[in-house]
């Protein structure tokens, strides 16, 4: 028999193509650097609100089909924590050029998974009526609330007789390295809207939860947008994430050739290219 041919996207393809549109929209930082391109700045970023929804998408669909969910998770954080150190060391190399201070998706992504699987361990304990277990769940919960709490007491400590540039980097690294849920790249909403999409049962429904949440956006938008903590997932634009839409509902299950690596390296040094050169433009 010959081998079995698939309709539709495979994970693999849907992630290039996150990738590409993840790319265009970063191509801001480069176009905001010259008059002559500023103007379809708009548009990149339009297009880019494509690429987030279908990562968040694809983690879900990892989340499903992972071997080891807590090695899953630890290269989440691990990529997350990356990322970060990149962006604190870049800045402390080249800080005389440009001081650059980007979201981190691998963070959204980890604390998605992570609520995935405490409502999956949550919904399992419930059912055997096994309180151990459902203590154990809003235990952890707990747990992945304390790096907020840790955000809120640093951000309201005075630091007398210490440069502002070091407090900075402490908060920086600290925050990297237990990052606070209520400030994620996309907000919480991101978050809830992935564990959402996890727990339907067919892409037709995942692609209704999707549609919803951008019905969401849409709305906090039309309210001005100024609702913390999910002021992200309510700004002017955000709502074009149902160009995704397409997409993902032509997944059609199979995964396709995986590049791990290279998309964990490919996603901060590109920022930081675009960013660089960007700068390097307007100093110009």
């Amino acid at each position: 028999m010959g081998k079995k041919v698939y309709v539709g996207l495979t994970a693999s393809q849907i992630k290039w193509i996150a990738l590409l549109f993840m790319t265009i929209d970063h191509l801001y930082m480069l176009c905001a650097a010259t008059q002559m391109l500023l103007r379809i700045v708009p548009i990149l970023r339009l297009l880019g609100r494509i690429a987030a929804p279908l990562f968040l998408f694809l983690i879900t669909e990892s989340a499903w089909h992972t071997r080891s969910k807590i090695r899953f998770l630890v290269r989440l954080y691990l990529a997350g924590v990356g990322t970060g150190i990149f962006t604190i060391v870049t800045n402390m190399l080249f800080g005389h050029i440009m001081i650059y201070t980007p979201g981190n998706i691998f963070f959204t992504l980890f604390y998605t998974v992570t609520y995935i699987y405490l409502f999956e361990y949550m919904l399992i304990a419930i059912r055997m009526y096994d309180w151990k277990l459902i203590l154990k769940s809003i235990i952890i919960a707990g747990i992945t609330l304390l790096p907020q709490v840790l955000f809120y007491l640093i951000d309201r400590w005075n630091f007398p007789g210490i440069e502002r540039d070091t407090v900075v980097f402490w908060r920086e690294l600290i925050t990297t390295i237990f990052p606070p849920i209520l400030h994620v790249e996309y907000s919480i909403l991101f978050i809830i809207m992935g564990v959402g999409i996890y727990f339907c049962k067919n892409i037709r429904q995942k692609c209704f939860v999707f549609i919803l949440f951008c019905g969401v956006s849409f709305i906090g938008a039309l309210s001005g947008g100024d609702l913390y903590p999910v002021n992200e997932f309510m700004i002017s634009g955000q709502y074009w994430m149902i160009l995704a839409l397409p997409f993902m509902y032509s997944y059609n299950g199979d995964r396709g050739n995986q590049r791990k690596l290279f998309f964990y390296i490919y996603y901060p040094v590109h920022r930081y290219l675009f960013a660089l050169t960007g700068g390097l433009l307007q100093g110009v």
